[in-house]
């Protein structure tokens, strides 16, 4: 009779049928959990993709609005400027031909002859933020992004070319109240007050002080000269904004055409 001896490391019979069982389970919960994470990491995903188009979104509309107030403000800087050069330019047409003035002929520029100019500032906030905070990649469309970007170095570079008008205006007014002076003119309008000579009030007086002054302003070259000044100071400011006023309008119609396509 022969006996056969089971190998001690055998797997009984029972055991091997077990194994196939476990192994699908585990790879059933392996596939669960991986799926559960990969779902996990798509939903977080597609929620900060979500949250940052939002903010995107907002930042145009913001930027919009910015550019539309901007825009606005240096139309009517180009109107006051225009005309305050028109002015200045009539006041040097009459120290050439006009030897004596009557009674309206000063009344255009002694209206606005404290050298006023506009001063007019873009509203840069949230153009600025975009670019030096790096959510200027919020925005999704890279033509608007470029857009912005463009915008923004315009800005600077303007502001930048146009700080120093202002004080040269201001160094002009400094320079024609001098003259006054020395026309024996009061500077400023305000110091005619007090001044009973003239009947009327203010304007009504000085226009009086300033045609008995005039043949003296006439013979001033340096009177003249500040009046030139003021004109090329106006032209540059004229320029600059009429830069800035041009990249406003471009980036507003980007900015208006990229809303209508992402509202239809």
């Amino acid at each position: 009779m022969k006996i056969y001896h089971q190998p001690s490391d055998a797997m009984p019979p029972s055991a091997k049928s077990v194994w196939p069982h476990r192994l699908r389970w585990f790879l059933a919960e392996l596939t669960i959990v991986v799926a559960g994470i990969l779902l996990a990491l798509g939903l977080q995903s597609w929620w900060q993709t979500r949250e940052n188009d939002a903010r995107g979104a907002a930042y145009q509309i913001q930027v919009l609005a910015d550019v539309k107030r901007t825009h606005t403000t240096y139309q009517k800087a180009i109107a006051t400027d225009t005309h305050l050069r028109d002015v200045t330019a009539r006041l040097i047409e009459a120290l050439h031909t006009k030897e004596v003035l009557q009674s309206e002929d000063p009344m255009p520029w002694l209206a606005w002859r404290s050298g006023w100019f506009a001063d007019p500032r873009p509203i840069i906030g949230n153009v600025y933020a975009l670019i030096d905070t790096g959510d200027i990649q919020l925005i999704p469309d890279p033509r608007v992004r470029a857009a912005i970007i463009e915008y923004a170095s315009i800005l600077k570079g303007s502001i930048a070319d146009i700080d120093g008008q202002p004080d040269r205006m201001r160094r002009a007014n400094d320079s024609e109240f001098l003259r006054y002076e020395e026309a024996g003119l009061p500077p400023r309008m305000d110091e005619v007050s007090d001044i009973g000579k003239y009947e009327g009030g203010q304007l009504e007086k000085y226009k009086m002080l300033y045609i008995a002054a005039w043949p003296s302003l006439r013979k001033d070259p340096q009177y003249r000269n500040v009046q030139n000044l003021r004109i090329l100071a106006y032209d540059n400011m004229t320029s600059y904004h009429k830069e800035i006023l041009a990249a406003s309008e471009k980036l507003i119609a980007i900015l208006e055409a990229d809303e209508k396509t992402n509202a239809t």
